[in-house]
């Protein structure tokens, strides 16, 4: 999620939309799906195996990802993207709650667990920072 800000300009700028409007959908779409889903997307974990429901959940991800990067290159409709950045959203909304609950289940309570569990959260900014610095650096170079 990370790499979207920092280059929202950019993006806006290959599919002509200015309107703070318009391009504040580029994330909120992702976002928006996330945080809705995340509870459904645990009760499936729950019902049908977290292990199913993150790998699905990863391969949403990629291929929406995929879709979005698509649309941008061959300057398709902005709502192509921002209806893939949704669906990016809900591939991560499959991923996190079953992620949390696979590390809660392999870990025997005790220090190593919550050991691992802090550093999952903690890593969570980090990822945000790092996508975001991993995005723009490229992106200024680029044409």
């Amino acid at each position: 999620m990370g790499q979207g800000p920092a280059v929202l300009d950019m993006i806006g700028d290959q599919f002509h939309v200015t309107s703070n409007g318009e391009l504040s959908w580029y994330m909120a779409s992702f976002s928006l799906t996330t945080g809705t889903l995340i509870p459904v997307a645990g009760r499936l974990g729950d019902m049908y195996g977290s292990k199913p429901i993150l790998v699905g959940g990863l391969v949403t991800y990629a291929v929406w990802s995929f879709v979005a990067g698509a649309s941008y290159f061959l300057r398709t409709s902005d709502k192509l993207f921002i209806v893939a950045r949704a669906l990016q959203g809900m591939g991560a909304s499959l991923v996190l709650p079953n992620a949390v609950a696979i590390i809660g289940r392999t870990h025997p309570i005790g220090k190593r667990k919550a050991m691992v569990f802090s550093l999952f959260g903690a890593f969570a900014p980090g990822g945000y920072m790092l996508g975001a610095l991993f995005t723009a650096i490229p992106a200024q170079f680029s044409i």
